[in-house]
């Protein structure tokens, strides 16, 4: 946190002005600087300890987040009263905690812990692998539909062919015999005949 403080219309006032302006503001930049204490402050880690750096930290009500440092400290100055503070973390799961600020004491001490996030795009490991085996025993009920339904088609033309074939058979038969029966008939005609025609003749 970086503060400009000026004290005039002159930026770099002279040496011999510089005990008066410091009796003028002296109580002010103590003041300020009592307020540094002032807030919620604390360290970000892991489940295992490891510092978290870079972690986001977010106040309700408040647009500016503060990000943690290399040892994952964080501060924030806030007036007394209560807050809920938000951290998130690059591959961690977010973490709500309720902070409370008193009056006239130093910066209340929040240590958060993250822990790892194994969702996978925002979605819990034991609902994809749930999905995942809904989706494949609905395919091979398909696949078992379809294989099912493809072998009654095939036995059905295969029985039809069969009794195509059957019925082709037959009907040669019964021509050949019908054939035959005539063939049968005008011989004993014709023998008839020439019997009649001897007797005729005599």
């Amino acid at each position: 946190m970086q503060i400009t403080v000026f004290t005039g219309c002159c930026a770099y006032p002279g040496a011999d002005h510089l005990p008066s302006l410091w009796q003028q503001h002296k109580d002010g930049l103590l003041a300020m600087l009592h307020e540094v204490n002032r807030g919620v402050a604390g360290f970000v880690r892991d489940l295992n300890g490891a510092p978290i750096m870079g972690a986001k930290v977010l106040v309700e009500g408040y647009d500016k987040p503060v990000y943690t440092g290399k040892k994952g400290d964080y501060w924030r100055l806030l007036l007394a009263g209560e807050y809920t503070i938000k951290v998130i973390a690059n591959g961690y799961k977010s973490q709500i905690e309720l902070v409370r600020i008193r009056d006239k004491h130093p910066a209340a001490i929040k240590n958060v812990q993250l822990p790892t996030d194994d969702r996978i795009i925002g979605v819990e490991p034991y609902i994809l692998i749930s999905v995942a085996g809904g989706i494949t025993v609905v395919l091979m009920v398909l696949g078992l539909c379809i294989y099912a339904c493809t072998v009654r088609s095939s036995k059905a033309r295969y029985q039809k062919l069969e009794n195509g074939g059957r019925h082709k058979d037959n009907s040669v038969q019964s021509c050949k015999k019908s054939l035959l029966s005539k063939e049968y008939h005008d011989s004993e005609s014709s023998e008839d005949e020439d019997v009649y025609y001897e007797k005729q003749s005599v």
